[in-house]
């Protein structure tokens, strides 16, 4: 490795490790900016789907996918750590839990017998955010198109 140079978007780098380290802020920039909202939007896309359209609440009004509710991606957090993007729904309950689990973890793996109170897995289930992802695999296209927009080749 004596005298390695890679040349990389008119960066030059002298070893592997500039190189890792370079690439690693990149991936998490394009982690950040690119990924993390089609992510959210697919955990948005679930809880339509796998919660909302479990039935139709009687006793109470739903909130709608942009007012503070299970779907509304301003509820939405995320987080980097090394490499990992880590999204969490942290939407809150109009009432607390006696359970002491959040709103999300709830409505994940339930609560009750009744319709709207069984598990409805809108992360991990067969129709969860999870499955959209893995079959339509817009968070990796959407890392490409953010490493391109940092300058970078994505072959």
């Amino acid at each position: 490795m004596k005298n390695l140079v890679v040349r990389l978007a008119n960066k030059s780098f002298t070893n592997l490790s500039q190189l890792e380290a370079y690439l690693n802020e990149k991936i998490q920039i394009a982690l950040d900016k690119n990924v993390a909202p089609v992510v959210k939007e697919s955990i948005q896309t679930a809880v339509s789907d796998v919660v909302y359209g479990a039935g139709v609440p009687i006793f109470y009004k739903r909130r709608n996918l942009r007012n503070g509710s299970l779907g509304d991606v301003g509820e939405m957090n995320h987080e980097i750590s090394g490499n990992t993007l880590i999204v969490t729904d942290d939407a809150k309950s109009k009432l607390p839990w006696e359970n002491g689990r959040s709103l999300a973890q709830n409505i994940e793996y339930g609560y009750g017998e009744n319709w709207y109170s069984v598990s409805r897995p809108f992360i991990n289930g067969e129709d969860g955010a999870k499955n959209i992802l893995r079959e339509d695999k817009s968070h990796i296209e959407s890392l490409k198109d953010g490493l391109r927009e940092l300058g970078l080749t994505v072959i």
